[in-house]
C-alpha cells in the first residue's frame, strides 16, 4: 500500500549531510534521499511500487530552498542546481560536476621565478590554495568574493604571470591556465595583439613537409579558439595540420603530412605581425612547431607601465614604448585625479573636526551652567548665611543666660 506522509524536521542541519542523515531516518519506509552525480542536487527516491511521490513545505521553505518540492512525481524527484559555494573545505572531488580535479598540478611562472605546483594528495580547496601560496612564486590564490572560483593575483609589479598545466590538466579545470581557447587575441603579447593585417588579408603562410602550403587570414577572430579553428579549417589545409594549445601554453602547430623535403614554416604575409608575435621563437621537432606563451596577467599598476616603457625604451621597441608611454600618461591622470579626490576628503574631514571642536566648546559651556559654581554669587551666599548664622548664635547665647532672679529682680 502507499505509506502515510511523514512531517520531516530539518530546522536542526546544517550541512547537506545532515540534511540526508535527518531525511533518511525520519522519511516514510523505502524513501531515501541522496546527493545527485555531480554533487549539485539532490534526489528522493522511492522503492515503494507505485509510489509517487509529493514533497510540500510546511511552515518555512526548506523544500524549495533544497530544490526537492514535488507533486505526483513518481518514485524519483530530481532536485535542481543548488548552485553549490567553492569553499576553503570544499573536496576537490565534487569539483568539475563530481569528476573532482587532476592532481598533475600547474606551471607559474612570474617574471624570473618558476614554480611546479603538483596537487598530487590534495583532498580540499584549502589544500591546492596552500600548495600555491607556498610556491614561493610571488602569488596569492584564494577563492573569488562570489565563492564561484579560486583566484590567482600577481604580486609582482612589472612581472609577467603565465600559469600553464604540469602535465595534466589541473589548471584548465581550475579555470587558472593563463592561455586557452577563450583567451582575448587582443590581450596577448602584453596587451599588443597580434597585429593582423586585417581586411580580409592573410596573415601568414604555412609550409607542410609534403610541400603543400596554404594561406591564414585573422580578420574577424576574436580568440585563440578562432585563431586555432582559421588555420585547422583555412583552405588548402587538407586536416593533416593541425593547430593546437600546449600543455606550457604555446600554439603548436602538428603537420601529419607525408615529408617530402620540405620544413615545415610560418612564413608572414602582408605586413602582418602574427607569426612573429604568436611564437617570436618557433621551435621545430620533426613535425611539430611549437610556440612560446604570449599570455600572462600582469599587475595594472604604474610600477609595471614604468617598467615596461624602460624595457621598450632598452630594446628601442618604439611601438611598445608608444604603448606604455599611454599608460603611464594615463597614470599620472588618475594620480591627478586621486590626489583631487583625497584632498576633497581631507577637507571635509578638517571641517568636521572644526564643527566637532566647537560643538565641543558650546556642550562644555551648557555643561557649565548648569553643574559649575558661579563663584561670585557663592563667596556673597556664604557670607550672607555665616553671618546670619553668627546672629542666631548671638541671640541663642543671650537667651540661654537668661534665669528667673533676672524676673524678680
Amino acid at each position: 500500500g502507499v505509506n502515510p506522509p511523514a512531517t520531516i524536521d530539518l530546522s536542526h542541519a546544517a550541512t547537506l549531510q545532515d540534511v540526508q542523515d535527518i531525511f533518511n531516518h525520519d522519511a516514510p519506509p523505502g524513501v531515501s534521499i541522496s546527493l545527485a552525480a555531480g554533487g549539485r542536487s539532490l534526489e528522493v527516491h522511492s522503492v515503494t511500487a507505485g509510489a509517487d511521490l509529493t514533497i510540500t513545505d510546511l511552515d518555512g521553505t526548506m523544500a524549495g530552498d533544497l530544490g526537492i518540492t514535488a507533486s505526483g512525481a513518481g518514485d524519483l524527484v530530481s532536485g535542481s542546481d543548488l548552485n553549490p559555494l567553492v569553499t576553503p573545505t570544499t573536496p576537490l572531488s565534487l569539483l568539475q560536476d563530481g569528476a573532482g580535479i587532476d592532481p598533475a598540478g600547474i606551471t607559474i611562472t612570474n617574471g624570473s621565478a618558476f614554480a611546479s605546483v603538483s596537487f598530487a594528495g590534495a583532498v580540499t580547496v584549502q589544500d591546492v590554495l596552500n600548495r600555491i601560496n607556498s610556491a614561493a612564486a610571488h602569488v596569492r590564490a584564494t577563492i573569488s568574493d562570489d565563492g564561484s572560483a579560486i583566484c590567482v593575483v600577481n604580486l609582482l609589479s612589472g612581472s609577467d604571470l603565465q600559469i600553464g598545466e604540469n602535465g595534466g590538466a589541473s589548471a584548465t579545470e581550475l579555470g587558472l591556465r593563463t592561455f586557452h581557447d577563450q583567451t582575448p587575441l587582443a590581450d596577448l603579447n602584453g596587451g599588443r595583439g597580434l597585429g593582423i593585417a586585417g581586411g580580409g588579408l592573410a596573415d601568414f603562410t604555412v609550409t607542410q613537409r609534403s610541400g603543400t602550403t596554404f594561406n591564414v587570414g585573422l580578420t574577424g577572430a576574436v580568440t585563440v579558439g578562432d585563431l586555432l579553428s582559421a588555420i585547422n579549417n583555412a583552405p588548402g589545409n587538407a586536416g593533416t595540420l593541425v593547430a593546437s594549445i600546449t600543455p606550457g601554453a604555446g600554439i603548436k602547430l602538428t603537420d601529419t603530412s607525408v615529408p617530402a623535403g620540405w620544413q615545415l614554416r610560418v612564413t608572414p604575409l602582408n605586413g602582418s605581425m602574427v607569426a612573429s608575435t604568436l611564437a617570436p621563437a618557433w621551435q621545430l621537432s620533426g613535425g611539430t612547431l611549437t610556440g612560446a606563451d604570449v599570455s600572462s596577467a600582469a599587475v595594472d599598476s604604474v610600477f609595471t607601465h614604468l617598467i615596461r616603457l624602460r624595457d621598450a625604451i632598452s630594446s628601442n621597441d618604439t611601438a611598445a614604448a608608444a604603448r606604455q608611454g599611454g599608460l603611464v600618461e594615463a597614470d599620472m591622470n588618475r594620480i591627478v585625479e586621486l590626489r583631487g579626490a583625497v584632498g576633497a576628503q581631507a577637507a571635509e574631514v578638517t571641517s568636521h573636526a572644526d564643527e566637532l571642536d566647537t560643538r565641543k566648546a558650546d556642550h562644555q559651556a551648557l555643561l557649565g551652567q548648569l553643574q559649575d559654581a558661579d563663584m561670585t554669587q557663592s563667596l556673597i551666599l556664604f557670607q550672607q548665611l555665616q553671618t546670619q548664622l553668627q546672629a542666631s548664635m548671638t541671640t541663642v547665647g543671650k537667651l540661654l543666660n537668661i534665669s528667673l532672679m533676672d524676673y524678680i529682680t
